[in-house]
């Protein structure tokens, strides 16, 4: 009746064979998130690293708008507890975010109107990548969460036991957006202006939401190739995706 989503908690079902489901029942009701209104269980991503499991998940913060939060649990049916807000509307300002050629993205992509300045809802669907030590290039292993609408977003994570963080990449004691900082911008190159089904849009978003990271692996395990970033693009949206090596 609000027009908008209402949704207090989330579920978890599983399968061994992707055609019968069991029901595992509430994994977070958002009652007990104290940041967020109870009723924007919206987009999360679970990942298991080491031993615990971690939902990175975006609501409602009111005031504020949507943020990127975490919860812990040592099981993948929860409950899980939350952890606080990984990133809000006030971290990602792309009218202030520099890009390599100098221009800000606000410079690049606004000189026609097609992108509007951060806003409210930007900073929701969190995905994760671990990349492990012997794939990285320093020999360590590395979690980055890629996010965003409209803008695309990426970060290192901190995650010891329950404690999980933005990492504080160049050690000022802040989190910082910028190239060489700690919230990077993720400058997609190559989407078309205009979806191919509407010629006639008059909304030109090229990235829209969801981001998902994957690579491809062998028989055994190993990972090999390019990285992958699939997306929402255009709206209303079209299945995108975008590679990189790195």
């Amino acid at each position: 009746s609000a027009g908008s989503y209402n949704m207090p908690n989330y579920y978890c079902y599983s399968t061994k064979d992707m055609k019968k489901w069991d029901f595992h029942g509430e994994i977070m009701n958002m009652k007990n998130v104290s940041w967020a209104d109870n009723v924007s269980a919206w987009a999360a991503q679970v990942i298991k690293y080491h031993d615990m499991y971690y939902l990175l998940y975006c609501a409602e913060k009111p005031g504020t708008g949507k943020c990127v939060g975490a919860a812990v649990s040592e099981s993948p049916l929860g409950p899980f507890v939350d952890r606080g807000i990984l990133i809000s509307p006030n971290d990602t300002r792309v009218q202030d975010y520099v890009l390599e050629d100098g221009k800000t993205v606000k410079e690049k992509y606004n000189a026609n109107k097609l992108h509007p300045d951060s806003f409210g809802w930007e900073d929701i669907d969190p995905t994760a990548w671990i990349e492990e030590a012997r794939y990285s290039k320093d020999g360590k292993e590395h979690v980055y969460m890629g996010w965003g609408n409209t803008y695309p977003w990426m970060c290192e994570l901190e995650i010891d036991g329950e404690d999980i963080s933005v990492k504080d990449q160049d050690g000022d004691g802040k989190i910082t957006q910028g190239i060489d900082k700690d919230l990077w911008y993720q400058d997609i190159s190559g989407i078309p202006e205009i979806a191919a089904c509407d010629k006639n849009m008059s909304d030109m978003v090229t990235f829209t939401e969801a981001p998902y990271l994957y690579r491809r692996q062998d028989a055994d395990g190993n990972y090999f190739g390019d990285y992958y970033l699939f997306y929402a693009t255009h709206w209303r949206e079209e299945m995108g995706y975008a590679r990189s090596t790195d």
